[in-house]
């Protein structure tokens, strides 16, 4: 299937078959590189259900990447991805930058790492007109009610 690899492949096949992802609650990875691989996975399993029109798999899979993103920040590599495979106003990359918002205030990453993320095409304006315009808000990592980033499930867009 295009955009998927093969970790991906296998959360979408569980989901198929179970009506649900799997339980991650439980599983504690044994390093930082696997809670990576797992956003990426999460990733690329909205993107694909977007471009398939399934929204509740990305409604899902958003709360996956949340949760995900809650027990670890993502990198890089994460945001680069969401900003190369999902669309311009799409709920992932909506989703992205309050998270970042939240790691500004307590100061998780060092100066290079702010720098290489400003090289990512549209993360600039769209960071900092988040910073700009929402100073009172709540992280979606520190949200119960998800809905504003999920997708209508009766009509995708």
């Amino acid at each position: 299937m295009p955009g998927c690899d093969e970790f991906t492949f296998l959360l979408f096949h569980h989901w198929l078959e179970n009506g649900k992802l799997p339980e991650l609650k439980d599983y504690i990875p044994e390093s930082y590189n696997e809670y990576e691989a797992l956003q990426v996975a999460a990733v690329k399993l909205w993107a694909f259900a977007d471009t398939s029109s399934m929204p509740r798999l990305q409604n899902e899979t958003m709360q996956l990447f949340v949760y995900l993103c809650d027990m670890s920040y993502p990198e890089i590599l994460v945001v680069e991805l969401i900003y190369t495979i999902t669309a311009e106003r799409s709920k992932l990359r909506n989703l992205i930058a309050p998270i970042f918002v939240r790691i500004v205030e307590k100061k998780v990453y060092e100066s290079e790492f702010w720098e290489a993320l400003g090289k990512i095409p549209g993360w600039n304006t769209e960071f900092y007109d988040l910073m700009s315009s929402r100073l009172d808000f709540e992280c979606p990592t520190e949200r119960r009610d998800l809905s504003e980033y999920e997708v209508d499930e009766g009509q995708h867009t």
